[in-house]
């Protein structure tokens, strides 16, 4: 969809800042003096002329948390703020999935949604296997009902894109639903694993689609680690 072009150009730009602004872990919060790093990225507009969107952030870890978490949250808030091209929702509540909350949204962003080892399928591990943690206030429904609506969530998501609405997987999340294989065919794969954090270059293919103009026609090196998918593709 064209009105995520700029949402996703402007992310990798400013998540590129998340790891040059400190050479070390930085905190669950973001510091004032790290907000400030990213500002000047940020562009007054965005690049295409659409109507205000409706972007839910749904920054949920249940198995392995990357740090970065509130950090694309804030840089996600700014971005809409300074742009004014869409409003961001940030939720970590399952129930947002839940097609009459979710219809209300032109795009669903997935921050770094990692679940748990045991199935990898987050529904499930809010409602079943971490529900001591994550389940509070599902405690009045039954094993089965449980089991029932962890379907429900993971169908609407896919309904949802399949009616056309916007999907962003970032990072980590790709393994929220990651041994399904209607999801791993949308996304275009599924999690394997990944070898240690390296540099990484990305040479743009095609320096004038609307993904790859902020940067200008240059290749980009930055340090992360590195997916390897299989499943789908």
């Amino acid at each position: 969809m064209k009105y995520l072009s700029y949402l996703l150009s402007l992310l990798l730009v400013s998540s590129f800042t998340v790891s040059a602004a400190k050479k070390k872990a930085p905190s669950r919060t973001p510091p004032a003096e790290w907000i400030k790093t990213i500002e000047p990225i940020i562009p007054a507009k965005a690049t295409i002329e659409a109507p205000k969107k409706q972007v839910l952030v749904f920054s949920l870890a249940t198995g392995y948390k990357h740090y970065v978490i509130p950090y694309v949250d804030e840089v996600l808030k700014r971005m809409a703020s300074k742009t004014g091209a869409f409003e961001v929702t940030v939720t970590r509540d399952i129930s947002f999935f839940n097609r009459e909350k979710l219809d209300k949204f032109d795009a669903v962003i997935l921050n770094n949604t990692c679940s748990d080892r045991k199935e990898r399928h987050l529904f499930r591990d809010v409602l079943i296997n971490k529900a001591d943690k994550f389940g509070a206030q599902y405690k009045e429904l039954n094993t089965d009902q449980r089991i029932q609506l962890a379907k429900q969530l993971e169908q609407n998501l896919l309904d949802y894109v399949a009616d056309g609405k916007g999907l962003m997987v970032l990072h980590g999340a790709i393994n929220m639903l990651n041994n399904l294989e209607p999801v791993s065919k949308m996304i275009g794969g599924s999690f394997a694993y990944h070898p240690p954090f390296q540099s990484i270059t990305l040479e743009l293919v095609e320096p004038d689609h609307a993904l790859c103009k902020a940067f200008e026609h240059q290749s980009i090196t930055y340090k992360d680690e590195p997916y390897i998918l299989n499943g789908a593709y």
